[in-house]
């Protein structure tokens, strides 16, 4: 399911964008900070839309694995 991959990929930005960050800031800055953000903008968009019960559902399964 799609909206598991952007809890999925939240998740890995969410613990590893410092990491990712210090290997190579300029990567970071160009192809990396753009994909947070559109994440983050979609992982929002779902959250408050119809299909927001459904990304909590995901979300609440993936993190207590």
């Amino acid at each position: 399911m799609r909206i598991t991959e952007v809890v999925r990929t939240r998740n890995y930005y969410y613990h590893h964008w410092k990491q990712l960050y210090a290997e190579n800031n300029e990567h970071f800055s160009m192809r990396i900070a753009p994909r947070v953000i559109f994440n983050d903008a979609l992982y929002n968009f779902i959250s408050s839309s119809a299909y927001g019960y459904i990304l909590r559902q995901i979300e609440a399964t993936i993190n207590h694995d």
